[in-house]
């Protein structure tokens, strides 16, 4: 009896419950008859998902119905089913984002803003084959911001690799997502190093010097696209993000980071994520800096008059901003690019959900210690306690540090 129908016991109607379903909301009755038939044949069958471990995991359901299991990795680790689901295709969904670049800087004694970091590479493979094997997880580091006391360019984010070849084959293109170039610094006697550094997406350029390349841009195998150019101006220019091109400078401020692009592979579609933005460029004197991609996503363009960029949001992949121009003699550095992230999911039952973890509440980043779970927030959001009874829980808060001052001037307060 695996359809659905109506079934009349005592005058009491109800939906009948597939064999295959174990889904709590959908209730049902049944006469004798069909209790005995399905006992028959074998009884009621639940619904499980692969058998997996590595990476911090969160299990969520969706509106629709569907539930998941998310391994959710921001430092190196190992992924393996040790045995696959029954009931459901021996296929995962996998998100692969490279560390972001770092922001160029604003040479001393320059009133030139430094060009934004590229994000790092993003690929997304749904439906890949799951096999049973180890498979290695790297994370890309975010690259450093430019410190121009010595002519270079930000430095490039690191390379995120799921798996090897033989290890894990999956369309389109690989495993790896490069990491994101650096964004350029203006230097009066290293004329070559205002050019954006090509990589997952490319770094923005300053002075004259054009945006790096995104990595197979463009084409359906792409990673991410080019950083800006910047024309004859002051102005640093936007890092290129996986969702966008960055923005060359308008002359009057730094250019804007390249937009993200949203996945709901970690945390459902309810919390959508935003991965890979682009840094904003610098700005010139006393005008502002370039957005960072995404609302923020990717690092702030610093201001002109010596404020650094800002770096990129945390275990997302983005670039961080170009440091603020200004004509005194400051180094003004660019913004840190942020690490990059891999996040693996597949189908579960419902039955399953937290049956591992004992997670009771939602919100934040969540990871698992043998007797804890943690919630982990960088950032605004909310803790929500789902297990329909009181928790007792523990908590730290740690306020945002004081800036530090600029040309020899003291640290800030933590």
């Amino acid at each position: 009896m695996s359809g659905t129908g109506s079934r009349l016991i005592g005058g009491i109607y109800g939906d009948t419950q597939p064999s295959t379903a174990d889904d709590g909301s959908i209730s049902g009755v049944y006469t004798m008859p069909d209790q005995y038939y399905m006992t028959q044949e074998g009884g009621w069958e639940l619904q499980t998902g692969h058998t997996a471990t590595g990476g911090a995991i969160n299990d969520y359901s969706t509106p629709t119905g569907d539930s998941y299991r998310a391994h959710i990795f921001t430092a190196p680790g190992t992924f393996q089913i040790s045995s696959l689901s029954a009931t459901f295709p021996a296929v995962m969904d996998v998100l692969i984002v490279g560390g972001g670049g770092g922001g160029g800087g604003a040479a001393y004694n320059s009133a030139h803003g430094g060009g934004g970091g590229g994000a790092g590479g993003a690929l997304v493979l749904p439906d890949a084959p799951a096999p049973t094997n180890a498979i290695t997880v790297t994370i890309g580091k975010g690259g450093a911001g430019a410190n121009v006391s010595s002519p270079a360019t930000g430095t490039e984010g690191g390379d995120s690799t799921f798996g090897t070849g033989p290890q894990f084959n999956a369309p389109p293109s690989g495993q790896t997502s490069y990491g994101g170039g650096g964004g350029g610094t203006r230097h009066p006697t290293s004329p070559a190093v205002q050019t954006g550094e090509s990589g997952g997406s490319g770094g923005g350029g300053t002075t004259d010097g054009p945006g790096g390349a995104g990595y197979n841009y463009p084409g359906p195998a792409q990673q991410g696209y080019p950083g800006g150019g910047t024309s004859p101006t002051s102005y640093g220019a936007g890092g290129g993000g996986a969702g966008s091109a960055g923005s060359n400078t308008p002359g009057s401020a730094g250019g804007a980071g390249g937009d993200g692009i949203g996945n709901v592979y970690a945390y459902g579609p309810t919390n959508p994520v935003i991965y890979a933005a682009g840094g904003g460029g610098g700005g010139a004197s006393a005008n502002a800096g370039g957005a960072g991609g995404s609302s923020g996503v990717g690092g702030i363009g610093g201001q002109g008059q010596a404020l650094a960029g800002g770096d990129g949001k945390r275990s997302t992949g983005s670039g961080g901003g170009g440091g603020g121009g200004d004509d005194n003699p400051y180094d003004n550095r660019g913004g840190f690019g942020a690490d990059g992230i891999i996040v693996v999911r597949y189908k579960i039952g419902a039955s399953e959900i937290n049956a591992t973890t004992g997670q009771k509440a939602s919100g934040g980043d969540i990871v698992f210690s043998p007797t804890e779970t943690i919630h982990v927030f960088n950032s605004n959001g909310t803790f929500t306690n789902t297990s329909g009874s009181p928790l007792t829980v523990s908590y730290i808060a740690v306020g945002g540090g004081g800036g530090g001052g600029v040309w020899a001037s003291g640290g800030g307060g933590a």
